[in-house]
């Protein structure tokens, strides 16, 4: 639960104060160069930089509890590989793992450092329709609710005296539904009902041209950032791509 903490948390970075959309062309220029890369050491230099930036933004040790499952997988993958002595299995999980967690690490970015308001504006600077961005920014809000939402149901079910483990749920399947399924199913749809009544509330579908109290636009950082990443994607492709390196 602490790492949907971020979610609501609000801290200042030189990521923070990135437009969204320079996040975005982030996602998208990594997630296409990670493709095109064969070689395994340019994917973990390409790593290292996103790892930076998470730390630049300080969300490196929120982000941990989630990227470490890479880290364990690919190990364990790899020793197996290293015993069996097949180096091209080796080199082809690690380079499967490593544009997984590029692209993971390259989301992360995206959602731990920008509040739903700045992405909601962005999305609407991008000509994207007001039905699309409620639907993308209630989809970012709404997933660390519900979190926090099956934690108050797990705490209610302790003060009750009932406490559900992985092998409580696997012997008796019922108590899951019951104690958990339902409540959250009923408290869900309680949420749908207010956000509508909200959004209906604050004028959501007026054709009236809405304001907002901070702007979103580009600037220097932002060109900078964007310039900085393309640069350094286009000389990995060219290192990728012209140097003969053995992974």
């Amino acid at each position: 639960m602490k790492f949907c903490e971020r979610f609501f948390a609000t801290k200042s970075s030189i990521i923070h104060e990135l437009d969204p959309r320079a996040k975005l062309g982030l996602i998208l220029l990594v997630t296409m160069v990670s493709i095109k890369l064969e070689s395994f050491v340019c994917l973990i230099i390409l790593a290292l930089v996103l790892l930076i930036c998470m730390y630049l933004a300080k969300i490196f040790k929120e982000s941990l509890c989630l990227l470490k499952h890479f880290v364990v997988i690919l190990g364990v993958v790899l020793s197996v590989s290293i015993i069996v002595r097949d180096i091209n299995q080796t080199v082809c999980t690690g380079s499967f793992f490593a544009r997984l967690f590029v692209m993971t690490t390259a989301g992360l970015l995206l959602a731990l450092t920008t509040s739903p308001n700045d992405f909601a504006k962005a999305l609407e600077k991008m000509r994207i329709p007001r039905p699309i961005t409620f639907i993308f920014t209630t989809t970012m809000r709404f997933v660390p609710t519900l979190l926090k939402e099956v934690e108050a149901v797990m705490d209610s079910l302790r003060l009750r005296g009932l406490r559900l483990r992985g092998r409580d749920i696997l012997k008796t399947p019922s108590s899951f539904y019951r104690g958990i399924c339902i409540p959250l199913t009923v408290r869900s749809i309680k949420i749908s009902d207010e956000l509508a009544a909200t959004a209906e509330t604050r004028g959501f579908g007026s054709p009236n041209k809405r304001t907002s109290l901070r702007e979103v636009k580009f600037r220097k950082n932002d060109h900078i950032f964007l310039f900085t990443m393309v640069v350094l994607s286009i000389t990995l492709l060219i290192v990728d791509k012209g140097v003969a390196i053995p992974w």
